[in-house]
């Protein structure tokens, strides 16, 4: 490659090294084309260690070292427990970079504002790493739903549970840090049913139960969301992390027996591998990579 286009690529820091960063973001780096792996960011020495000699990184930094990370690249990747994701997005727009954030963007609604607010004021680039909007199964479905063939569509039915290990981070970390299923796994079938009906919810219902399990001392066992969108249209959400894996997001038209299946992903460690073979064999082909967007 060119000098010149070496320079074309955006240059990222990694920030968070926990399951998903090691399985899903790091390894994808080797499929891009305009993006780079200069530096990761952590707080384990040994992982730092050794993720940096396997991905053969010049520096690598402790969260304490991030303001030098930050001045080595022009792009961070934040892959951090939800309710660090304001801290360390702030810190890296007021430094001129921009920010490429996992999925939800932060805890509550003023993280988020503070969060979008830091990015606009220093003209840098905020995306939340939600690739469900680009998944080509989820494009067609609401292509299909857009076309009308199906009548009009009314009613989401959603539904996601796995296993969590009593040590997992999504219980670990309480439910005002972000923890528990709703955080974890309700955002994707909100986000579905607002892409489908293009709309905002007007009105929530939820309730949340326990079964007194030591592992759920921190956050709920099991939550169910009934939520009312414009014209007369409502989706329903059950979420726990107590039963065996289990995802799906269906939707129903008032003029088709058939639901239309909206892809998901892999409960385990989110890389999509199982929504990538639910697309492939209901709609149209993949070619089976985690993609890695530029912000």
């Amino acid at each position: 490659m060119s000098k010149n286009k070496a320079k074309q690529r955006i240059r990222y820091a990694v920030v968070g090294l926990g399951h998903l960063a090691q399985v899903a973001v790091l390894p994808a780096f080797k499929n891009t084309a305009n993006s780079e792996l200069v530096t990761i960011v952590s707080g384990d020495d040994e992982k730092r260690e050794k993720l940096g000699k396997k991905y053969r990184l010049e520096r690598v930094y402790s969260y304490e070292e991030y303001d030098r990370a930050l001045a080595e690249v022009d792009a961070v990747y934040l892959v951090l427990p939800n309710h660090l994701h304001r801290e360390y997005a702030v810190r890296a727009a007021e430094a001129g970079i921009h920010v490429l954030c996992e999925k939800p963007m932060a805890v509550t609604e003023e993280d988020c504002a503070a969060m979008i607010d830091a990015a606009n004021a220093n003209h840098v680039k905020l995306m939340i790493a939600y690739r469900l909007h680009f998944e080509k199964a989820n494009l067609e479905a609401i292509r299909l739903a857009k076309s009308g063939k199906l009548g009009n569509p009314r009613i989401f039915d959603s539904a996601f549970s796995q296993q969590v290990a009593e040590d997992n981070i999504r219980v670990t970390e309480s439910v005002e840090n972000g923890g528990g299923p709703v955080y974890d796994m309700g955002v994707y079938c909100i986000n579905a049913a607002r892409y489908l009906f293009q709309a905002e919810p007007t009105a929530v219902l939820a309730s949340s139960a326990n079964n007194g399990e030591s592992r759920f001392r921190q956050v709920d066992e099991m939550t169910s969301v009934l939520m009312r969108f414009p014209g007369e249209r409502q989706q329903k959400i059950d979420l726990n992390h107590r039963n065996r894996r289990s995802e799906r997001d269906e939707h129903r038209g008032t003029q088709s027996d058939r639901p239309i299946l909206f892809a998901s992903v892999d409960a385990d460690c989110g890389t999509g591998d199982h929504a990538e073979r639910q697309a492939q064999r209901d709609f149209c082909p993949t070619d089976g990579r985690l993609h890695h967007s530029a912000p």
